[in-house]
Order: structure tokens, then C-alpha cells, then sequence
């Protein structure tokens, strides 16, 4: 393995759904499953392992593996937890040159899923956004609605209903805040928290 990162869910669009705010995490049970599995089963490429972590004993248990990018791949934090940075150097032989990211803590915030569905979040004011800001036309387009909210139908039955653009993209996020567990981290359900692996 080249490379992985460990992160909770913080909050998601709903309790099994998307996360939209993680806590980046040591994650060494999580990391080494991912190594042992990758080496197992001559994986190649970006993976996505979903883990449950047991609240009591913060024992993760995998629950699915995803061949394909997930949220997290593109942060590049360094140290082993920079996926795209370590793809590179090992295609090209020649190491990175792009510096990792600087966070002033371990939240980070995912662009536009954390501000549409929660505005007035906390982790927005005090965690990483993970905002394209070189990017403007990305960026733009990531403030749209999702495709199937802008088809004539959907803006034509909106306009019916008398729904404001807020209430649209309320629609398509929708915001839940796991509560917190005993050791101090969100809670995905009564058997344990979310976490992944990349």
C-alpha cells in the first residue's frame, strides 16, 4: 500500500448517508486491514474501506470496500496520507512537489456537501474547507443544485410549491449531526461510529 488515509464521520447527509465533515484519525487498525487486504487480494489503484468502530472499544470492524476515489483522496497530508503525492512519485520516480495541506486541526469540511447542508455548523468556523478555490468554474458548478434538481420538472414543481433555492438544496442535504460517544467522538448508531479508510 502506498499510501492511506484514516478518517471518523463527524456528520453526514444522513445517518448511513455521505459524510460531510470527517476528523482525520491515527487510524492504525483501519490502516492496517487496508495494507493487509490490498496485499491479499492484489488490489491496485484507490480503495475505499467503510468501517464501524465499536464505541466501547474503538475495535473497527470493515463493512464494505469500495474500488473507486471516495472523499478524502485528493487531501494531501503528508506523511503516508497523501494518495495522489505517493501515485505520482511512484509512476514518475521523482517525489512530489506539491507541499501538503496545513490544517489547524483534525475537521475537515467537505465542499459544498458541509455548507449546503449546514450553515451554521460549528466545524464550519472551526475546521478545514476543502474549497477549490483555484478552480472557479469547478467551484460554480459545485454551488448548483445536483442534476436531478435541475430538470425542468423539478424547477417546475418547485415553482408550483412556491420552494426558494435554500429549501431545494435543503432537499438534496440533508444534514445529521451524529451525537457524541463516550470517548469523545460522533456515534453513527447504538453499535459504534463510522470511519474509513483510503
Amino acid at each position: 500500500m502506498l499510501a492511506g488515509i484514516a478518517v471518523e464521520v463527524v456528520a453526514a447527509q444522513s445517518i448511513m448517508g455521505p459524510a460531510t465533515t470527517v476528523r482525520t484519525v491515527d487510524g492504525r487498525q483501519m490502516l492496517n486491514a487496508a495494507e493487509a487486504l490490498a496485499g491479499r487480494l492484489n488490489l491496485s489503484g484507490f480503495h475505499g474501506l467503510d468501517f464501524i468502530l465499536e464505541d466501547n472499544t474503538g475495535i473497527a470492524y470493515l463493512i464494505e470496500l469500495n474500488p473507486r476515489c471516495a472523499m478524502p483522496c485528493h487531501l494531501r497530508l503528508g506523511g503516508g496520507r497523501d494518495l495522489i503525492g505517493s501515485l505520482y512519485s511512484e509512476l514518475s520516480g521523482q517525489p512530489s512537489i506539491q507541499p501538503p495541506l496545513v490544517l489547524s486541526g483534525d475537521i475537515v469540511s467537505y465542499f459544498p456537501q458541509a455548507w449546503l447542508s449546514d450553515p451554521k455548523s460549528e466545524t464550519l468556523r472551526t475546521g478545514y474547507h476543502d474549497v477549490p478555490w483555484g478552480e472557479p468554474e469547478l467551484l460554480k458548478e459545485l454551488l448548483l443544485l445536483p442534476w436531478p434538481d435541475r430538470s425542468f420538472l423539478a424547477r417546475t414543481s418547485d415553482r408550483f410549491r412556491n420552494m426558494t433555492f435554500e429549501q431545494r438544496s435543503a432537499r438534496s442535504f440533508r444534514f445529521q449531526s451524529l451525537p457524541a460517544a463516550g470517548h469523545g467522538l460522533g456515534s453513527a448508531n447504538l453499535e459504534g461510529q463510522r470511519g474509513e479508510v483510503l
